[in-house]
Order: structure tokens, then sequence, then C-alpha cells
């Protein structure tokens, strides 16, 4: 495309390419993707930190999370909940 190409043209030959690529490749089972490249020691470094953000505050949270009751920070789910 040149580079005066509408942003119509644009999502529409994107679109045809995305069409044509799911077409012709297979689709990949991502829990098996990751697990292999971990096997064979593939570490692929990227400006966007691994992990999740599962509490909201911005900051990845590596580990389990401890759910918070509707009594207090920390509750399990024992006596008092």
């Amino acid at each position: 495309l040149p580079l005066t190409s509408s942003g119509n043209q644009v999502k529409a030959a994107l679109l045809e390419a995305n069409r044509e690529f799911a077409d012709t490749e297979e689709r990949k089972n991502y829990g098996d993707h990751v697990s292999l490249g971990r096997r064979e020691r593939i570490y692929f470094e990227n400006e966007m930190p691994y992990g999740e953000d599962r509490d909201g505050d911005g900051v990845i949270d590596h580990g389990a999370i401890i759910r918070q009751g509707s009594k207090g920070k920390g509750k399990g789910k024992g006596k008092g909940r």
C-alpha cells in the first residue's frame, strides 16, 4: 500500500492478510507453546514485564494473591468469615 492510503484501505488490507494467515497457519495451544519454550530454556525479552496485575494496582503480581474477605484483609476460608 502507498503511504497515502486511507485508513479504510489499510484496514481492508490488514483484514485480508489476517484471513489468509488464519487459513494457512496451524493454531497453537498457548500453554503447550510456552511450556515447550521453557523446556528449551528460551527466554523472550521484551519491554512488557512477565506476569499479570491481578489486583489492579498497576504492578505485576508474581506470586499467588491472598483474596480479601469482607471482614478484613487477608482472611482465609476459616472460622469467622
